[in-house]
């Protein structure tokens, strides 16, 4: 797969596989009615070679992004070999010809049905629907989710994988969900209902999980005074003789948020590799807060130019206006960011310090076009790690199949309601894509393996599918179209009918690829630049 990661090479095979199963239908179904085939090309152009077999040319062109199949006798006036004579496609009945039109779509929508199930036989991983980190004052928190829940039901629709947890809550803003949550050897019972963030479900639960690797960022505070430093990781929690492991740093704060008033807590942790004991002595408050232990995922580790005025140790608590408290409240602060400076509030040895800190620009592509994002080039002491993922797979052929049915009926519906969105508004004229958006994805596809390679492929499928059989002229819906007309008109359409139908056609598919192709070039200019550059470099 490596040798199709370039984007050129990716999307050479990629269009060339899906032109040559699509046009391979309108061919099979063609031969099956009765219908002369003159031409059967894969690509446009001069030809690069070809053989001549029962009157049908089969052939390779120079150019191989696309394809043809030249059926005998499209248009009355068209002439004819001998060898096709009574097998002209306008002498077909109209039963015949819409077969033969739809035949193409059809194949690429079977194709990706092939894809789904190969890949349902070869096994596709998941993210478990398992609850990773639960934010402090969320609508996970207060449900009562903790971090290890497998959540394996939502309203008694079973839930096995992380995006089909994400779609239900996103979809079900200020509603109330009944969770079905494993709990080690328990099953509960949990109700949730998510914030309500534009439109969208918010519960406050990531998917990844926070090692427990801690920040002590105030010298005076009873961690630090116990021996507890910036960067220890804690892996058992003592308490009267009961040992408890540690893995996770929602975990560690549970724990403490949960000890009753004047407790003794005896550490195991690692620093720099090495196993070494503390101990946290009785407190009124046994919170991390109370005690100065924060998440070191907030605790610079090592900070890179333009951010070189921050230094390791130094703990984020705001950014502008906005109060930190873990990293997501980092991350969304740093996405509204509009400048290229910012000013960091943090803790350096116990003193907070306002700092003015240059982020790095980064042009990111957007559906609207190339925008600039600013990041910030540091590193953190804290680590995050997620659970392992699930395997679906399904040995048995025909179980294979029905996946592979399933999944393609889903992603149709999924592409059907975007296609609809850009009639109706809901998705911006910006999101359409032509051919360097497709190279882009194909060759990003290819470099992560054979199956997103498919996967991509299989979505591609489905999209030529789709818009082939919308009702525009030149394409194979707008053909079933004119043998719908002949269906109710109860006679064949006038040849300035269907020249003039032709024509708008012609005009509308143009229109749409120039939008393609000025979106390509609006997302994909200036790396497009670089890449030119660099070659002569």
């Amino acid at each position: 797969m490596q040798l199709l990661s370039h984007p050129l090479l990716a999307i050479v095979f990629l269009i060339a596989v899906l032109i040559f199963v699509h046009e391979l239908g309108h061919f099979i179904i063609g031969r099956l009615c009765g219908i002369g085939v003159e031409t059967f090309s894969i690509g446009f152009g001069p030809r690069l070679f070809a053989f001549t077999r029962n009157g049908t040319v089969y052939q390779v062109a120079w150019l191989p992004l696309g394809g043809y199949v030249k059926f005998a006798g499209t248009l009355p006036h068209e002439e004819v070999a001998d060898i096709h004579r009574g097998q002209e496609m306008y002498l077909a009945s109209k039963t015949r010809r819409a077969l033969t039109i739809a035949a193409g779509p059809v194949a690429n929508f079977l194709l990706a049905v092939l894809i789904y199930t190969i890949l349902g036989l070869a096994g596709l991983e998941h993210a478990p629907s398992v609850v990773g980190t639960v934010r402090p004052d969320s609508p996970a928190a207060r449900s009562g989710l903790q971090a290890g829940d497998r959540i394996i039901a939502i309203d008694s629709a079973a839930v096995t994988r992380w995006n089909e947890l994400r779609d239900h809550i996103s979809t079900a803003p200020q509603q109330r969900l009944q969770l079905t949550v494993q709990r080690q050897q328990q099953e509960l019972q949990l109700t949730l209902v998510p914030d309500d963030e534009d439109g969208r479900g918010i519960a406050g639960v990531g998917l990844d999980y926070e090692k427990a690797i801690i920040a002590v960022p105030r010298p005076e505070s009873i961690a630090a005074q116990q021996g507890l430093q910036p960067g220890d990781e804690i892996t058992a929690v003592q308490v009267k003789g009961k040992t408890t492991a540690i893995t996770t740093f929602t975990q560690l704060r549970t724990f403490f948020a949960q000890l009753p008033p004047q407790t003794t807590v005896f550490l195991r942790l690692l620093r720099a590799g090495q196993e070494e004991a503390a101990f946290i002595p009785p407190q009124l408050d046994m919170s991390l807060a109370q005690l100065g232990i924060a998440s070191a995922l907030l605790t610079i580790k090592a900070a890179e130019p333009p951010a070189h005025v921050l230094q390791p140790h130094d703990h984020i608590i705001a950014v502008g206006e906005h109060r930190i408290d873990d990293v997501y409240d980092l991350s969304a602060a740093l996405s509204k960011q509009q400048q290229a400076t910012a000013v960091f509030t943090v803790v350096r040895d116990g003193t907070t310090r306002q700092l003015e800190v240059t982020l790095a620009a980064r042009i990111e592509q957007r559906i609207e076009g190339a925008a600039t994002v600013y990041t910030l080039p540091a590193t953190f002491m804290g680590t995050m790690f997620r659970p392992p993922p699930v395997i679906t797979r399904y040995p048995n052929p025909l179980f294979a199949l029905g996946f592979g049915l399933r999944e393609t009926l889903s992603k149709s519906a999924l592409v059907l309601s975007s296609l609809f969105g850009l009639f109706t508004g809901d998705v911006p004229l910006q999101a359409l894509g032509g051919p360097i958006m497709i190279a882009k994805v194909a060759g990003d596809s290819a470099k992560a393996g054979w199956k997103i390679f498919c996967m991509t492929m299989a979505i591609i499928s489905i999209n030529l599918c789709l818009i082939n059989l919308f009702p525009i002229p030149v394409l194979d819906g707008g053909q079933l179209v004119m043998v719908g007309m002949e269906c109710v008109r109860r006679k064949r359409l006038s040849m300035s009918t269907i020249e003039n139908y032709q024509r708008v056609g012609f005009v509308m598919v143009m229109c749409l690829v120039v939008l393609a192709f000025y979106n390509d070039l609006s997302r994909y200019w200036q790396t497009f630049l670089q890449g030119v550059a660099g070659f002569f470099d």
